[in-house]
């Protein structure tokens, strides 16, 4: 078995445009309860596939992976908050064509991974102490801000992740 040392934890994404980052943090994440740790402002990103820990040998077949996939560039839009668990909020993805569903499908097959479960998403915030009821009030609160923003996407991106992400 690998030292974990030598592994780097990576993913495959969409990184969310400066300007996109800097409306979610003004409109969404200033004032949080302190239960509540929002994702950092430059680790703000869409993850279409997550491979958790891996070695060299995966990662190099990750960039070559990318390099054989097109992508048409496409639109996205992002569209009121939701959560899973009562943990990970989030802002919804509305993806029309289902481009990301297609690109996830595509990446999965390449690299002969089984995983099937993909929803779309935007990690703004992570909730350490919220109960439920507090966080449905918390998630109400931030639909009621009424976000909306679409982004282009011109190119997926093969990101390591690190403490915060």
């Amino acid at each position: 078995m690998q030292e974990k040392t030598k592994l780097k934890k990576l993913f495959i994404g969409i990184d969310t445009p400066k300007k996109l980052k800097e409306k979610i943090f003004e409109k969404l994440l200033t004032n949080m309860p302190h239960q509540v740790t929002p994702v950092k402002k430059e680790n703000l990103h869409t993850t279409l596939l997550f491979f958790g820990f891996v070695d060299k040998e995966k990662e190099k077949q990750a960039i070559e992976t990318l390099k054989e996939i097109s992508i048409p560039e496409f639109k996205i839009k992002l569209e009121g908050i939701n959560q899973f668990n009562d943990k990970v909020i989030w802002i919804k993805i509305i993806d029309e064509k289902n481009y990301l569903k297609k690109i996830n499908s595509e990446l999965k097959q390449k690299l002969k991974i089984s995983e099937d479960s993909f929803h779309a998403h935007l990690t703004i915030a992570r909730n350490k102490k919220l109960n439920k009821k507090e966080t449905t009030e918390l998630i109400g609160k931030l639909e009621n801000k009424n976000f909306f923003a679409e982004v282009l996407v011109k190119e997926i991106i093969l990101f390591e992740s690190k403490n915060g992400s």
